[in-house]
């Protein structure tokens, strides 16, 4: 909502100057506010594109971007914004505050993680997702170099060497990493079998694991953007490493 916010304040001020520098009807200031504010969500969106075009994901990573990580929290925030999705942490103090965790949860919508990094952005979280979601023109690249790692469900190998790479990240202290161990939605509502290993990433990188109810935005895809969704994450627990 901030974005949406700073969008309106600058097409307000845009507007202003009209007024002030020439005679226009109200009718002409309604629509260069609404002009204002399209090119100032187009703006923000075009800063983002350039980002993401500048963004070599092929390339080792030597240190997640911090820059990405930033642009991850915003992107979600003005996606939610534009949904009308809005989002609550309860028990949000629970949270580590001198450690990276693990971050898991239900699985309810493809939204789930965008309303997790929406509000939790300062804890820098990278979630662990199926590899058709990294590679979204330009915003995949910058989700990669935040730290985000795609999981190749069908092939054991593979999936192993993303959970060792989960857990370096983690050691080294660039992100918390966020997983959903259903590995798939559930469109009951159910909580569906947990898939092997999805613990690992906590064992290998000896850190806390936050356990999070997800509640709401299963409701996203028919709700936006008209009706507002209210989606709420409960953290329950946080087990210690040991």
């Amino acid at each position: 909502m901030i974005i949406l916010f700073c969008c309106a304040v600058a097409a307000a001020i845009i507007t202003a100057l009209h007024i002030a520098l020439a005679s226009v009807a109200v009718w002409q200031a309604v629509l260069i506010f609404l002009l204002a504010y399209i090119l100032a969500n187009g703006l923000f969106m075009l800063f983002w594109l350039i980002v993401g075009w500048c963004v070599d994901k092929t390339a080792p990573i030597q240190k997640v971007s911090r820059l990405c990580q930033h642009g991850c929290k915003t992107i979600t925030q003005f996606i939610c914004a534009h949904a009308n999705v809005h989002t609550r942490v309860i028990g949000e103090e629970k949270l580590p505050k001198d450690s990276r965790f693990l971050y898991i949860s239900n699985h309810l919508s493809a939204f789930d993680p965008l309303a997790a990094a929406s509000v939790l952005g300062k804890y820098n979280i990278a979630f662990i997702s199926k590899p058709s979601n990294l590679k979204i023109l330009l915003v995949g690249n910058i989700a990669t170099r935040a730290g985000y790692l795609p999981i190749d469900r069908d092939n054991d190998r593979n999936a192993l060497r993303t959970i060792l790479t989960a857990a370096d990240y983690m050691k080294k202290d660039w992100c918390s990493i966020g997983i959903y161990p259903e590995g798939t939605r559930s469109k009951t509502g159910e909580m569906g079998q947990f898939r092997a290993g999805s613990f690992k990433v906590a064992q290998k990188a000896n850190c806390p694991v936050v356990i999070v109810a997800t509640q709401g935005t299963e409701h996203v895809a028919g709700n936006a953007p008209i009706r507002r969704t209210d989606v709420t994450l409960t953290v329950l627990e946080v087990i210690p490493a040991e």
